[in-house]
């Protein structure tokens, strides 16, 4: 369904992925991604867009604060709300995380993102 979103229908796939997201509530992979499909692409349905927040905290919730790329996902999330205190403060968060863990690319695509927000400009792109 991924490739159906990729295709140009996510609101199709975005009906596919809700329903798995309710047999399988804690699969933080899946929360974590469709928070980031959600949260980055221009095109998401509004509803997933709505949802991305939501779907961000449960994974960092189940995760427990431990993987800087769900944090990352959360930052995103955020900042596409409109949060711009908050997803700072999770963009921080993730990239002291990533150092921390040694994952230097990872911190470096947050470090980037972090940048641009706290120089005002809420980067929303996805990290590739």
């Amino acid at each position: 369904y991924l490739q159906r979103w990729r295709d140009g229908a996510p609101p199709y796939a975005w009906g596919f992925f809700r329903q798995l997201a309710e047999r399988e509530p804690d699969n933080i992979a899946l929360l974590n991604n469709m928070a980031w499909l959600a949260a980055t692409d221009p095109g998401a349905p509004a509803e997933a867009a709505g949802e991305a927040v939501r779907l961000a905290q449960r994974a960092e919730q189940l995760d427990g604060g431990r993987d800087p790329a769900i944090l990352n996902t959360l930052s995103a999330a955020l900042a596409q709300a409109g949060d711009a205190a908050e997803a700072l403060a999770a963009g921080k968060r993730a990239l002291a995380l990533a150092r921390a863990q040694g994952n230097q690319a990872l911190a470096e695509r947050i470090r980037i993102r972090v940048d641009r927000m706290a120089g005002g400009g809420l980067d929303t792109a996805p990290d590739e």
